[in-house]
């Protein structure tokens, strides 16, 4: 980690070799030779991951598509270099793109950034976590770390694990009931965490009935009436109004890490 860190930290001096031939090469009309740039980049191992940044940097859409299978050949041997690059600010949207090629083997850097002091980069973290396959337990136990983060990014990305986990994250309904009820929660997460329940079995949520109804003749804005709605109708339709539903909304949309940077800089 440490050569990593070197690597990339002096690789902005000019006399650190960028292999700019082999760059341009990865936008070469011929796809032979094209390959034989992305084959070239993989040998080079933790040494490749500047110069394939610098190509997801760039204009040429066809040097992108390259660099990214260069990534997914690269796998592990990539992770060490793309975390540092995830932490500046420079590279940070190009590692978060690598990293989504490599995959599995980005998860264990990724679980321990959750616990990064910076939350931008523990909303990164969940973001991306997010798009990867994780266990039921592990991606249960991560998610209920970040729905008790102090930052609002932060959790509603750890929502939004647990939203595309489907019914294996019905282990963490009582750290979701939980989080729902805080006086403090916003109403972004409010509705992120609702989305989750919506995907829950209608026996689990049933026990909860009350809860579910105070909240519902309690929620002053439309698009929360809305959520509440579709998670009542699924174990208790008998108990909402007679009258038509809430007209629907669009869901909160996803914290951006502009966002979540501003957010930061505020505090």
């Amino acid at each position: 980690m440490v050569g990593a860190v070197f690597f990339l930290s002096s690789a902005c001096q000019p006399t650190q070799p960028t292999y700019p031939a082999l760059r341009l090469q990865l936008q070469h009309p011929d796809a032979v030779m094209r390959q034989h740039a992305v084959d070239a980049f993989v040998l080079k191992k933790e040494k490749a991951v500047l110069p394939l940044l610098m190509a997801l940097a760039g204009k040429s859409a066809v040097a992108k598509v390259a660099a990214k299978q260069a990534f997914r050949k690269l796998g592990k041997d990539a992770v060490p270099s793309l975390s540092w690059a995830l932490r500046q600010r420079r590279w940070r949207p190009f590692a978060a793109d690598a990293l989504r090629q490599v995959g599995k083997p980005a998860v264990v850097a990724l679980r321990s950034m959750t616990k990064a002091p910076e939350a931008i980069l523990r909303w990164q973290a969940f973001s991306l976590l997010a798009e990867l396959s994780l266990s039921s337990d592990e991606g249960r136990a991560l998610a209920v770390q970040g729905l008790r983060d102090p930052h609002e990014g932060v959790r509603s990305a750890a929502c939004l694990v647990l939203e595309r986990m489907g019914h294996a994250a019905e282990a963490a309904l009582p750290a979701l009931l939980e989080a729902l009820q805080q006086k403090s929660q916003s109403l972004s997460v409010k509705l992120r965490l609702l989305l989750v329940l919506e995907q829950f079995r209608p026996q689990l949520l049933k026990p909860h009935r009350a809860l579910f109804l105070a909240m519902y003749k309690g929620a002053k804005r439309t698009s929360l009436r809305v959520s509440l709605h579709r998670v009542i109708r699924g174990f208790a339709p008998d108990a909402l109004p007679t009258t038509s539903a809430p007209r629907a909304v669009q869901p909160a949309s996803r914290p951006t890490s502009r966002s979540v940077q501003g957010a930061d800089k505020k505090r």
